[in-house]
């Protein structure tokens, strides 16, 4: 592309992957009809910050108010040192930093939930996937050097 990118058509996954020496400073979101992430995702969307209150309505055109589940991931830089990840979600919610599950509140309570992890310098893999149980909806990720 003319970005020095290198853009890959994989028609049998439905999607477009792109290649290139940085990583995106956006947050890949895919949004599902149910609570558990199956199926083709009904929508697929880029988001700068994991900060959402969609209160009783639903996060975009043909998903449920209520039901609905959302992954969103994530390659971001980080310094070496140990770190503090908090998910504020309303209902449930999992977190992994580099394949390791920090958080695990799938099934809620809704609330405020923190894992601690150590990492090196360099780029790390972050995914965070919800779920909307019933009633307000509404999803937060920060993170803090220690």
């Amino acid at each position: 592309g003319p970005d020095g990118r290198v853009y890959v058509a994989d028609t049998e996954n439905h999607r477009i992957q792109a290649f290139g020496a940085e990583h995106s400073a956006l947050w890949r979101g895919e949004y599902f009809a149910d609570r558990w992430l199956t199926g083709w995702p009904l929508l697929i969307a880029q988001t700068a910050d994991l900060d959402f209150n969609w209160g009783a309505g639903a996060p975009g055109a043909g998903l449920p108010a209520d039901g609905f589940s959302a992954r969103f991931q994530r390659y971001v830089s980080f310094a070496a040192g140990n770190y503090a990840f908090t998910v504020v979600a309303n209902d449930g919610a999992r977190l992994w930093v580099d394949d390791t599950l920090l958080v695990d509140q799938w099934d809620g309570p809704a609330g405020t939930y923190t894992g601690h992890i150590a990492l090196s310098a360099g780029y790390h893999s972050i995914r965070l996937e919800y779920n909307d149980i019933s009633g307000p909806a509404s999803l937060r990720l920060t993170w803090a050097r220690q």
